[in-house]
């Protein structure tokens, strides 16, 4: 079946499903973000084509299994500078494969797309993640601080601005390196930014533009988790 992914939203792809996003701004950061919800433990095989130029060859990505729905997001970045559109598919030869997929920038999905999108305020209140939580924030021109705390081993935030992404963990004990990359000029347009802690700080400067926070983790992970934006 394929599945029109113009809003990012969140899609359910199945053996032989194909999502595609059609149209890209050349001046985005896009992350996909996958997740195995098979209730299995069975990996599941997903193909990632973004162009059409013979020298980018599709990209064949594991989504790992989990048991009951439990895992992670796998996370493969791409940009509009060089990727004519996202297409991303579960074969015929996987029979058994359920992924969870959508796609998030600073402007996807379009209307939180399923996601629980919401508002991030600077007043340095903390805000709890659920699973698929969406923050957006305007940040003015100055200095903030920004908290990410989880006392769950290797929570992971990612937060984008129109072409880059700073990827958080919080009490890491891997590298998370294995489920996070970029495609083509995307790989160097994130960071990943870690912590042996259950607390990680940073400091933003905003300009006027929209930037996204947006949660990496399962269920279990996510619940207990907060951000925190505090103008300084």
């Amino acid at each position: 079946m394929s599945i029109d992914w113009s809003a990012g939203q969140v899609v359910t792809l199945r053996q032989g499903d194909t999502a595609t996003l059609g149209e890209l701004d050349d001046t985005q950061l896009y992350g996909v973000f996958l997740y195995n919800s098979a209730m299995s433990d069975g990996d599941a095989e997903v193909t990632v084509t973004w162009s059409n130029d013979p020298r980018h060859e599709p990209v064949t990505v594991t989504v790992p299994g989990t048991t009951q729905d439990q895992g992670p997001a796998v996370v493969r970045f791409l940009s509009g500078g060089d990727a004519a559109y996202i297409s991303v598919a579960v074969g015929q030869d996987n029979p058994r494969a359920q992924v969870t997929a959508f796609i998030c920038s600073v402007k996807l999905p379009i209307d939180g797309g399923g996601l629980h999108n919401q508002q991030l305020p600077d007043n340095g209140k903390a805000q709890r993640f659920q699973r698929l939580t969406r923050f957006y924030c305007v940040p003015a021109a100055r200095w903030y601080s920004t908290t990410i705390r989880s006392d769950v081993d290797e929570f992971t935030c990612i937060r984008f601005t129109e072409s880059f992404a700073q990827v958080t963990v919080v009490n890491k004990i891997s590298d998370p390196a294995h489920r996070i990359q970029g495609i083509g000029e995307a790989e160097k347009m994130f960071t990943i930014e870690t912590s042996g802690g259950a607390t990680f700080q940073s400091k933003l400067e905003g300009d006027g533009a929209q930037q996204v926070w947006i949660n990496a983790d399962s269920v279990q992970d996510s619940e207990a988790a907060t951000l925190v934006l505090q103008r300084l």
